[in-house]
């Protein structure tokens, strides 16, 4: 028996997201502060974004469609791969974990995004003794 796609199956073209008339809409958060909510290709609710800062992820080469992968907000940059939205919006000069103070990832509001460094690695082995003198 063969698996392979027949003449009557068409092969699955992917959805495209602009295909989906998804856009931003604006709203209102708890604070009064005005913030946009982004839907997400593969999740009910919608991320929440100042305005300023979603046109800060466009500007750093990211795109306006994103979804969410192993609970972090994602989008593709401008090498086509995918980057977290709060990496592109935040932009490190070095190696750091960026998560969110509330652990909700959909809330990528700025106050909310937490920045930590890595630990220095410990090196494995014994240690040098120092030279006789």
């Amino acid at each position: 028996m063969s698996h392979h796609a027949g003449p009557h199956r068409r092969a699955r073209t992917p959805v495209q997201p602009h295909d989906l008339g998804r856009h931003p809409t604006e709203a209102t958060d708890h604070d009064g502060q005005r913030i946009l909510l982004v839907p997400l290709a593969n999740h009910p609710k919608p991320a929440r974004i100042y305005p300023e800062d979603f046109q800060r992820t466009l500007e750093a080469g990211g795109s306006p469609h994103w979804f969410i992968n192993g609970g972090i907000v994602k989008t593709y940059g401008g090498d086509r791969n995918s980057v977290a939205v709060a990496r592109l919006l935040i932009q490190p000069t070095e190696p750091v974990y960026i998560g969110t103070r509330d652990r909700d990832p959909l809330n990528i509001r700025r106050e909310n995004i937490r920045v930590r460094r890595f630990r220095q690695t410990k090196t494995l082995g014994r240690p040098r003794k120092a030279a006789d003198a």
